[in-house]
Order: C-alpha cells, then sequence, then structure tokens
C-alpha cells in the first residue's frame, strides 16, 4: 500500500507487503516519506528509479524484501544510508554518507555478477584478486563531497569459506582501467546476523 502526494511520482510513503512476486516499477518515483520493506522485491530500471529524498531511509529490508536494480540517494549533511540492496534472493546492503555536506547525490545498484568478467583482472599492487561473485555500482551525480562507503558480506551470500580472514579484505574500485585499492578502516563489524561490512574513507572518485 502506499500513499500518493499530489506531485505526479512523489509519494508520501510507500509500504511493501506482497506476498508473492515483484513490485515492478516502470516510471521514475520520489519518495519523501520512509518505506517500509516487509514482503516483496521492488524491481526498479535505469528509466524507472526509485529516489530517497534527505533523511528519507528504508526499514525492514530482508531476504524477503528489497530493491532490485538502481535507486537514487540525495544525501543530507551527516546522514547515514543503508541502501535497501539485493538481487537473486539476497538482501546485500551498502552504507554511504558524506558527512558534514550537503548536495550530494548517489546512483546505488547491487549486482551479482563477476567483477573480473566485467571489468577485467588488472589489479593496483600489491592486491592479487577480488571477489568474482558480485559488485555495487556506486556513482556520484551531484555534489562533489568524498564518501565513507561500507560494503556488505555474509556466509549465505558470498559462501560459508569465502572469505576466511576479514582482517585481509578492501573495497576495491575500478577506474576505467584497473583495480584500485580504496583501503579500509579498522575490522569488519557484524552488525546483524546477515551481515557485516567492510568500511573505506575518504572515496573521492566515483
Amino acid at each position: 500500500t502506499s500513499t500518493n502526494s499530489t506531485l505526479i511520482n512523489r509519494w508520501s510513503g510507500i509500504n511493501v507487503n506482497k506476498p508473492s512476486g515483484k513490485v515492478i516499477m516502470n516510471s521514475p518515483i520520489i519518495v519523501d516519506g520512509n518505506i517500509h520493506l516487509t514482503k516483496g522485491i521492488v524491481e526498479t530500471k535505469s528509466t524507472a528509479k526509485l529516489t530517497f529524498f534527505p533523511n528519507i531511509l528504508a526499514n525492514g529490508p530482508s531476504n524477503l524484501s528489497y530493491v532490485d536494480g538502481p535507486m537514487v540517494k540525495q544525501l543530507a549533511s551527516n546522514e547515514i544510508f543503508t541502501a535497501p540492496s539485493g538481487k537473486n534472493g539476497f538482501y546485500a546492503p551498502a552504507k554511504i554518507t558524506v558527512g558534514a555536506n550537503a548536495g550530494n547525490n548517489f546512483d546505488i545498484e547491487f549486482k551479482r555478477i563477476s567483477p573480473i568478467a566485467t571489468f577485467g583482472s588488472t589489479f593496483e599492487d600489491p592486491i592479487k584478486i577480488i571477489s568474482n561473485k558480485e559488485l555495487w555500482q556506486i556513482d556520484r551525480t551531484a555534489g562533489s563531497a568524498a564518501a565513507t562507503i561500507d560494503l556488505s558480506y555474509n556466509a549465505a551470500r558470498n559462501g560459508a569459506n569465502y572469505i576466511t580472514d576479514p582482517t585481509k579484505i578492501f573495497v576495491m574500485r575500478h577506474n576505467g582501467s584497473f583495480w584500485e585499492n580504496e583501503g579500509r578502516i579498522g575490522n569488519t563489524t557484524a552488525t546483524s546476523p546477515l551481515n557485516s561490512f567492510i568500511q573505506a574513507n575518504n572515496v573521492t572518485q566515483f
């Protein structure tokens, strides 16, 4: 169910509770009220993105309910946004913040594809290998602030023995030519039974 404002395709709040199948978006939607994800996958596409206004978030995402496809986040100053992204039955969140900066927008999409097959296997030293299972496409479309990026992982999605030492994983970014190491801040943090995160600070290029 949802409540529509007087502006076309601008919604003051959305509740997703679909027992089966997907909620398929065929046109862009802007939300200026929180989205509540209970059950059902929200499928977006490049011509029909879901846009979150500043300080608007998604409540309750899980393997049963997430956004499959691109979304847009307009970040408020000091806001930490957890993208309710996912694919193929897996909720795969990413977090983003730009600190005390406003006017920064990001496109975010989780893709369950091989980064190596898609972008190649040329790495910045000393990195020798990256995940061959998944990637997030994160593009800054407005503003210029550096961002802190957290990418999630878990055993169900990545395989029980896929990450054997979390202290040795890093956030990698493809710069158009090769994979660059964006580093890490401290150890990964298990913030829920489903997901832990690896964090990169002061990411300036997207």
